[in-house]
């Protein structure tokens, strides 16, 4: 079941509409949660340069919002990164300001000037066992390359990795042998696929299994057991040949179409064994 929660639009955007495009939980406190809303003075213009951001939080669960600014102007917030030792170290990226930082969980948040791309952001990732080291996904506009970006000191200073113009939103995955390296998964903002990296961006490989269309979200976790990786998508342009393959239970291959929704991607840990019963069926002579 669910409930809609609202927050106080401050009166500087009075007039103005206002969505969510973000929700990041506190990885350590539950009801902890951050979200990125925009603002935009119709919904007739979006992404028309009009757009402006700020950042919400709430410690019950979102029943209630205290409105975060940042007192500099911002445009709207992408995603949010917490970092991997130190949970007051938040992360912003957002598309029209570059990337945004904070130190005290998300009350106080000041810009990376440090950050060398350009300031549209598509994605903000921390490494999920290195401390200070977080990865940014830029778009292309103005520049070709490079659009991939590294840290290894809370973003002080960078590195640029090999161009990934088909990188989009960035999500690392838990290590199938438990120990690393992660692989970190890239989905589009494009209608190519998904592609992963398992040496920290340096390299990328298309994932056969997942058809070329628009990915909108990655989402992953783990047990004892297993690692599960989500893709949530778009349906892509529907032929009459494709309308039976999209309609069926069974996942088509890179190339073709598919239907819109949530897929999911299990592999068991290979530490792991399986054990299956032996049963004995037997007659009474």
């Amino acid at each position: 079941t669910w409930h809609e929660m609202t927050a106080t639009l401050p009166v500087t955007w009075s007039g103005w509409k206002a969505d969510i495009l973000e929700v990041a939980p506190h990885p350590n406190i539950s009801g902890t949660i951050l979200i990125g809303a925009r603002f935009l003075l119709s919904w007739a213009l979006p992404d028309a340069g009009t757009e402006r951001g700020a950042i919400y939080a709430s410690d019950d669960y979102g029943e209630h919002w205290e409105y975060l600014g940042p007192t500099e102007p911002i445009s709207r917030v992408v995603e949010f990164a917490y970092d991997a030792v130190d949970p007051n170290l938040v992360y912003a990226a957002t598309y029209g300001t570059g990337l945004w930082k904070s130190t005290d969980g998300g009350t106080n948040w000041q810009q990376v000037t440090s950050f060398p791309g350009v300031p549209w952001l598509w994605s903000v990732a921390a490494h999920p066992d290195v401390p200070g080291s977080v990865f940014v996904k830029c778009d292309r506009a103005p520049i070709a390359d490079p659009t991939l970006f590294v840290s290894q000191d809370a973003g002080e200073t960078w590195e640029a990795l090999p161009p990934c113009d088909d990188c989009g939103s960035l999500l690392f995955v838990p290590p199938e042998r438990r120990k690393p390296p992660y692989t970190l998964y890239a989905g589009p903002n494009r209608t190519n696929g998904l592609f992963r990296s398992t040496d920290g961006g340096y390299t990328w490989e298309q994932v056969e299994d997942v058809p070329a269309t628009d990915i909108y979200s990655l989402a992953a976790g783990s047990d004892d057991e297993r690692v599960v990786v989500y893709v949530g998508i778009s349906g892509g342009v529907v032929s009459p040949q494709s309308q039976a393959a999209a309609a069926s239970d069974v996942i088509p291959g890179r190339g073709s179409v598919m239907g819109g929704g949530v897929y999911r991607m299990t592999t068991r840990l290979l530490n792991q064994r399986v054990y299956l019963p032996l049963i004995f069926k037997g007659y009474a002579p």
